[in-house]
């Protein structure tokens, strides 16, 4: 299977398609949705709060948040209320269960998703696959000017003309964390915590 870059131990791929690809040949998966997933899981996981992904903002999120007990965050990135907007759960307490939509996918190639991408396998110990190395050389070439790539590419502008701007500088900090947010039973929880969810 030639698209399973399994001649390699670090491996790179987008979207649904490359999870089925690859997650049957790796230990770990790493997804990378940097404006806005990923950061608002981190953050979130950072304060230990619990969050459920889900794939889509309709009538069945309701429904999956009562039966998880946990609050459903906004349908939109907003000021107010928990929702897909990182700045938006800075605060949320430790112990909040939160289902936070997101189509994830992604739902294209995205720059700052390369880049970050790049910037995990680069710390990484093994062989990387030719897609592998090719982003993290694109990070390695990009790391001095990296937030402003992300400030200005179409993703980054995008939600700084919605008034985000806030978001995309919290997107684009590196080495701010730590904390390893894991999914575990259908939920994000900080690593060494996999144990306090209900």
């Amino acid at each position: 299977m030639p698209f399973t870059q399994s001649t390699s131990t670090l491996h790179c791929e987008w979207g649904l398609n490359g999870v089925a690809q690859l997650a049957p040949i790796s230990n770990v998966v790493i997804i990378v949705d940097v404006l806005s997933f990923s950061t608002c899981v981190e953050i979130a996981a950072s304060r230990e709060a619990i969050i459920f992904p889900y794939r889509w903002r309709d009538e069945r999120a309701a429904t999956f948040a009562a039966e998880v007990d946990a609050e459903l965050a906004e349908s939109k990135r907003t000021h107010a209320g928990y929702s897909l907007s990182p700045q938006s759960l800075l605060n949320i307490p430790k112990g909040a269960r939160l289902v936070l939509p997101s189509p994830n996918g992604p739902l294209r190639p995205a720059l700052e998703d390369w880049l970050c991408a790049g910037a995990i396998l680069g710390e990484l110990t093994g062989t990387l696959s030719p897609e592998a190395r090719s982003a993290s050389a694109a990070f390695r070439d990009a790391q001095p000017e990296i937030e402003s790539l992300i400030r200005h590419c179409g993703s980054g502008r995008e939600l700084s003309e919605r008034g985000f701007e806030a978001n995309v500088a919290l997107a684009a900090a590196m080495n701010v964390s730590e904390c390893v947010p894991l999914l575990v039973n259908g939920a994000y929880v900080p690593a060494g915590t996999q144990g306090t969810q209900r």
